[in-house]
């Protein structure tokens, strides 16, 4: 039962790589291809986007068709045996921030984890930038803190899945883009949640500019997350310095949601502070 994860690109000593070391992760997706995807019981109240937009609201996936048809093509036989699209459970999801991802509830609200199997095939997709002229090398290292059960388990834990909320829908494209004068907030459309359960962690996914992101429950603001820079997310391109988003304060805690609250997302950016 996984307590905690963290995925990251290092060199051969163990020292993580960034941006100093012109290595940039664009995105580490980790999945378990030993058990099958079980989407969040979010479900939006818009279905989809008006004539001309994109960017259709959902919850819970790894990744689009073009991953699944990616997929099909390495694995025809699918997953455990299962045939036609594979849908492996998503374990680890992040970009270029160091964050540890948690599955268990940080305050001892609900005993929860990830659980993987003895046998579980892992899958690792990822695409990670070198802005030097010359080959590096480097190493993918995850490190986890787990409890070991030997027969299965525990009823006890409940099991985490991961679910996601979209965007709104944009008639740019499926890139938002904020203005470069003035700030701007993103807003998700309203998910309505299916069952009772809990939000053990909330891990934002948001672009350089980006200030915060906060998990909306009912229409008040359940947790909030902040966009961290600098560290080793800094560079200097075209003589003007450059710093990345390497973190985000942690939105922990396990929060308590109820069948049929209302559940949505907000995210700040200002690229009056933070150069895109």
């Amino acid at each position: 039962m996984v307590l905690q994860a963290k995925g990251e690109f290092t060199d051969k000593t163990g020292t993580r790589l960034g941006l100093d070391k012109k290595i940039y992760v664009h995105h580490i997706i980790i999945a378990d291809a030993g058990r099958g995807m079980t989407m969040a019981p979010l479900m939006p109240l818009t279905s989809q986007c008006p004539a001309g937009a994109s960017g259709t609201s959902h919850s819970g996936g790894m990744g689009g068709m073009g991953h699944m048809k990616s997929l099909n093509k390495r694995f025809p036989q699918g997953f455990n045996g299962a045939t036609g699209n594979p849908a492996p459970s998503l374990m680890l999801a992040k970009g270029n921030e160091g964050d540890t991802t948690v599955f268990s509830s940080v305050n001892d609200t609900v005993k929860s984890g990830y659980w993987i199997g003895k046998d579980d095939p892992l899958l690792l997709m990822t695409e990670v930038v070198n802005y030097q002229n010359e080959p590096q090398e480097v190493y993918f290292t995850v490190d986890m803190d787990y409890l070991s059960f030997p027969s299965g388990p525990p009823k006890e834990y409940l099991d985490v899945r991961w679910g996601m909320l979209q965007v709104a829908c944009s008639t740019t494209g499926l890139a938002l883009r904020p203005p470069k004068d003035k700030p701007i907030t993103f807003e998700t459309p309203i998910y309505r949640a299916g069952a009772d359960g809990y939000i053990v962690g909330a891990y934002p996914h948001l672009h350089d500019g980006a200030l915060d992101m906060k998990i909306m429950v009912n229409g008040k603001a359940a947790c909030s997350s902040d966009a961290i820079y600098g560290g080793d997310g800094g560079t200097t391109v075209d003589g003007q310095k450059w710093q990345t988003i390497t973190g985000y304060s942690p939105c922990l805690g396990g929060i308590q949601v109820h069948k049929n609250d209302n559940i949505s997302m907000i995210a700040n950016y200002d690229l009056t502070k933070h150069r895109l």
